[in-house]
């Protein structure tokens, strides 16, 4: 049966000018019906529209999938339950709850034996005002050879920032010398900032990872995603409203994936004795950020080190979805075009 282009475009909900771009790129097939009149392949039309009522559909699944919906990647490390993430099958709580050292935490989720924190690197001169831009300058200046040397320039990158000597041993006295927080549980608050499936610093390391970049690359990937406020400086841009006194923005609040509240914060409220008036201001229930304010807050910290705890502890997943990107096919969504009609 053969269509007129009315009838053809009516189908397919396009213009007819669409209809003859779809006609000169072979997609439909169009015969002459005398004068200047031509007709068209029903057959192809039907085809043409089924093709795109399915794109239509997988472009609103693949939309949706970066706004929290259906997952996009497969992975063994890590998953999101109501009760908090869980690394490898095991729950973050848990190594929190049992002080578990961050080493022994990264050696469950790279599925090896941790082997030992290098010396730490020398970082001299001045370190850029922002935390994520110290680390990703540091990792540029000693490109890490492996996950443990990450965490060891990470590392010396916060006390670099805070204008401290990066010091010996292992990853909770370092850090706890670079925030001032020695004799503090540490180790139990990292321990909750360590993976969180495909958060957005995740997806960006693992983006470059599948293109075989180096560790450190993949690493500087995530802290330019890390560093934006509605990410890792969540907790900046909180502790601004708290001592400026304006409205709580929706950055530490309301967390998608926990409806009923995160885990993680409640936990953190009880590494900092107890939960803030402010915590309930917000419009929604206090996410990760928000504990780790508290926490700074109750611990006496200076300001800045709830994101430092957070990159800290985030570096050890950032490595392990590195690992596990190589191999696989390279990461390259489709985009679902709006824009003016295709033309010559």
């Amino acid at each position: 049966m053969w269509w007129t282009a009315d009838q053809a475009a009516e189908h397919l909900g396009v213009k007819r000018k669409t209809l003859y771009t779809y006609v000169s790129r072979g997609w439909v097939r169009s015969r002459g019906a005398g004068g200047r009149q031509r007709r068209y392949l029903s057959d192809d039309v039907r085809e043409l529209g089924r093709r795109a009522s399915e794109a239509r559909g997988r472009s609103a699944v693949a939309g949706a999938a970066m706004r929290w919906g259906p997952p996009v990647l497969t992975t063994e490390l890590s998953a999101v339950d109501p009760d908090g993430p869980y690394y490898r099958g095991r729950s973050a709580l848990s190594f929190s709850e049992a002080h578990v050292p961050l080493e022994a935490v990264a050696a469950h989720l790279w599925g090896r034996p941790f082997a030992g924190l290098p010396a730490p690197v020398e970082l001299a001169g001045g370190a850029p005002p922002a935390l994520a831009d110290a680390a990703s300058l540091a990792l540029l200046l000693h490109p890490p050879i492996d996950e443990e040397a990450a965490l060891s320039v990470v590392l010396a990158a916060v006390a670099w920032w805070r204008g401290r000597e990066a010091g010996e041993g292992m990853a909770s006295a370092r850090l706890g010398r670079a925030l001032g927080a020695a004799g503090h549980p540490i180790d139990a608050v990292v321990a909750l900032c360590v993976d969180h499936e495909l958060n957005a610093s995740t997806f960006a390391a693992r983006v470059a990872a599948g293109t075989d970049a180096d560790l450190g690359a993949c690493l500087r990937a995530a802290l330019a995603t890390f560093g934006g406020p509605r990410h890792g400086a969540a907790s900046d841009a909180l502790e601004v409203a708290l001592d400026g006194g304006g409205p709580l923005g929706p950055a530490a609040f309301g967390h998608p994936l926990y409806p009923n509240g995160d885990p993680r914060a409640e936990r953190l409220f009880e590494l900092a004795d107890g939960r803030p008036a402010w915590a309930d201001e917000g419009s929604g229930p206090p996410n990760l950020d928000a504990g780790l304010v508290a926490v700074r807050r109750a611990w006496g910290l200076p300001c800045g080190s709830a994101a430092a705890l957070f990159l800290v502890g985030r570096v050890v997943g950032w490595c392990a979805h590195v690992a596990e990107q190589r191999g696989q096919p390279m990461i390259r969504p489709r985009a679902h075009y709006v824009g003016p009609a295709l033309s010559g």
